[in-house]
């Protein structure tokens, strides 16, 4: 059983960091990729349906990596790219 809280080993406090940043990080990419995708079947959009999966599965393979070999700034830049295209099918669709 784990301290109590505050009293976590700071290893396995950041550990638990990089698995939620990694976890947000893939839920985005498959909800931004998966609405991006039926744009293009449902409106028509050709663009955000083609770019925004490709541009989801690179985050989240990025995500992976960073979570992997420890390396911030891969999440960080994959966090930032899902919220980003997020933003832009947001804009798009109103």
């Amino acid at each position: 059983m784990s301290a109590a809280y505050g009293q976590q080993p700071r290893a396995e406090v950041w550990q638990r960091i990089r698995i939620n940043l990694l976890g947000l990080s893939l839920l985005l990419a498959a909800m931004c990729g998966l609405g991006s995708l039926a744009l293009l079947f449902v409106g028509g959009a050709v663009f955000v349906g083609i770019a925004g999966p490709l541009l989801m599965a690179g985050a989240a393979v990025a995500a992976v990596k960073g979570y992997r070999n420890r390396v911030w700034s891969w999440s960080i830049v994959a966090l930032g790219a899902d919220v980003v295209w997020f933003a832009v099918m947001a804009l798009l669709l109103n």
